[in-house]
């Protein structure tokens, strides 16, 4: 596989943080490759499903 590039680059966002910092990787990266940018963005499929959080008992953090 050595020497082969990319050429197409799918970037999905959610809108969160972390999506952005990939949101900047990707067209970076990109960039670098000479590749074409393809996105997609994720939503919830039922609008009150975003709004529950579950407590990972074990752990103490919201997840």
């Amino acid at each position: 596989m050595a020497g082969k590039s990319y050429n197409k680059i799918l970037i999905a966002t959610d809108g969160s943080d972390n999506a952005k910092n990939a949101i900047f990787s990707g067209m970076n990266l990109a960039g670098l490759l000479g590749a074409k940018i393809y996105a997609v963005c994720v939503l919830p499929t039922h609008p009150a499903s975003s709004m529950y959080r579950f407590k990972d008992d074990a752990m103490g953090s919201t997840i």
